[in-house]
């Protein structure tokens, strides 16, 4: 809730745990695209493979859904 609140009248991506969970590798590209495209942000230096989400991901660290 503080997130939303003190980032009022900022440019917004929305994503969720689930999403990056399912398919990260996309979902880090939808987001990238449009902090690009909506928000104005520069292009990143680079693209983030396959193997480094894999490797930063770790659905086993999810905690119990409720």
């Amino acid at each position: 809730m503080r997130g939303i609140q003190n980032s009022q009248g900022l440019c917004r991506i929305v994503s969720s745990n689930d999403r990056l969970l399912n398919d990260a590798t996309n979902e880090i590209e939808r987001i990238s695209t449009e902090l690009v495209h909506q928000c104005g942000m520069p292009l990143p230096p680079k693209t983030i493979t396959a193997e480094v989400t894999e490797d930063f991901i770790d659905p086993h660290m999810q905690h119990e859904k409720r």
